[in-house]
């Protein structure tokens, strides 16, 4: 059966997400929300991506409250319940559309949440009004569905965008999200078993409980970031299929190679072994290396490992991936 995974906001770091996808390697990745759909003022994902990752994954995507929107209307315009591919195997989900998953489960889609930081971003440019989810861009009737995937979340899960994070200095606006009453009622309506989010920048969970007893089991996916990610990352969920890399985790490399990482027998150090580095990088990691430590470290079979500390190979992913990024 295919495997679909879900991730957290990515914004845009397109080499982020593609060092996830070389790691976890779904036949289908959906990003919910915060996807960085902005083609005025970045790359698009085909420019940065390598194009095995593309040919490897089909990438979804529904609009969170970062997004160019009337861009993205202006290929689906409200009302449009169907999704449509935007670009070769680049697939978005508009507010109110339907997905069978391989497994005959059906997932509704509803995107879309309020920018805290509107003090911070200029109408027209990079914010829009159109972000807030509002009850006309749904269907007048509300489907069942086994899965709802939206950005922000109901209010009735009774979580704030500040939730579990120190308020940041500023114009920061934490003020009620009118989205998440237009999800309360999906929440109501749909009854789904399980709801994914994202939004908040970290992983939270919980679950609720309807009226007449069902449960709706719900999790927010932290914020993709970096190029190391393991079995139970905070920002990724498997919808379908089990993650396909070791518990100790692994580094994406930017022609959609993964190079699984060790760590030491406390669970407190991280290491990627010289002869798990892919060969064709192996020569540039050296080079790029040259001079710092090599780690011993010991494993929690009590053998020892001699590698390159994870710092190092950020350092020398990050330079990498930029050159992909041209």
């Amino acid at each position: 059966m295919p495997s679909v995974l879900v991730l957290g906001d990515s914004h845009a770091a397109w080499p982020w997400l593609g060092a996830a996808l070389s790691v976890f390697r779904p036949d289908i990745c959906l990003v919910a929300g915060d996807f960085g759909w902005w083609p005025k003022l970045l790359p698009l994902p085909h420019t940065v991506l390598p194009p095995a990752l593309l040919e490897r994954t089909e990438l979804h995507f529904l609009d969170g409250n970062h997004e160019d929107h009337p861009a993205l209307r202006q290929v689906v315009p409200r009302g449009c319940f169907e999704p449509v591919e935007l670009l070769p195997r680049i697939i978005y989900h508009p507010r109110g559309s339907t997905m069978r998953l391989p497994d005959g489960r059906t997932v509704f889609f509803a995107g879309g949440g309020k920018s805290v930081d509107r003090a911070y971003r200029t109408e027209g440019r990079d914010w829009f009004p159109e972000e807030i989810l509002v009850r006309e861009d749904l269907p007048h009737t509300l489907p069942q569905a086994d899965v709802v995937i939206s950005h922000t979340l109901p209010a009735a899960f009774g979580v704030t965008k500040s939730f579990g994070k120190a308020t940041p200095r500023g114009r920061f606006d934490f003020s009620p999200d009118p989205s998440c009453a237009v999800l309360d009622e999906v929440l109501t309506a749909c009854r789904p078993a399980l709801w994914l989010g994202a939004h908040f920048h970290r992983e939270l969970r919980g679950e609720h409980v309807h009226a007449d007893g069902r449960r709706t089991v719900w999790r927010a996916l932290d914020e993709v970031s970096g190029w190391y990610y393991h079995a139970h990352s905070p920002c990724a969920f498997w919808l379908c299929g089990d993650a396909p890399c070791a518990d100790d985790g692994a580094l994406g490399f930017p022609g959609g190679e993964r190079a699984p990482v060790r760590l030491d027998r406390d669970g407190l150090y991280a290491v990627l072994p010289a002869d798990n580095v892919p060969p064709r990088w192996r020569d540039a990691v050296n080079r790029f290396c040259a001079g710092r430590a090599c780690p011993v470290l010991t494993l929690a079979d009590g053998t020892s490992c001699v590698g390159f500390w994870l710092q190092d190979i950020f350092g020398f992913l990050e330079f990498w991936w930029r050159q992909q990024a041209g």
